[in-house]
């Protein structure tokens, strides 16, 4: 069971496409949430001057963000439903209607009693 304590970027698709600022590992990184003709949600991660992309990225419902060993940073972002997480019945869809909504990218899940 996840708790209630749980971290996740305040960004949905409504605002797409849309550049929002996050912190991890003590540095500050520009996010570029876009989506394509397709229906693709991506994310690319840049410096927080917006002059080098430093890691691009498919957002894919369970998968991490991050997954290179050359990332800049190595904190876990994954699209979640927590719904599901916790036995019950929801969306993995990630659409114009889930994505911010039901499916959020959390950055830190608790389990119970941890």
């Amino acid at each position: 069971m996840i708790s209630q304590t749980v971290t996740y970027l305040d960004v949905k698709a409504s605002e797409f496409p849309v550049n929002k600022y996050y912190t991890f590992s003590k540095k500050t990184y520009l996010f570029k949430f876009k989506k394509n003709d397709n229906g693709i949600y991506t994310v690319e991660i840049w410096d927080n001057k917006d002059q080098n992309c430093l890691f691009t990225n498919k957002i894919t419902y369970g998968m991490p963000i991050i997954d290179s060993l050359l990332a800049p940073f190595q904190d876990k972002i994954i699209p979640l439903n927590l719904d599901v997480l916790n036995g019950e019945s929801g969306t993995t869809e990630i659409n114009d209607e889930t994505f911010g909504n039901q499916i959020k990218l959390y950055t830190g899940l608790v389990e119970n009693g941890v």
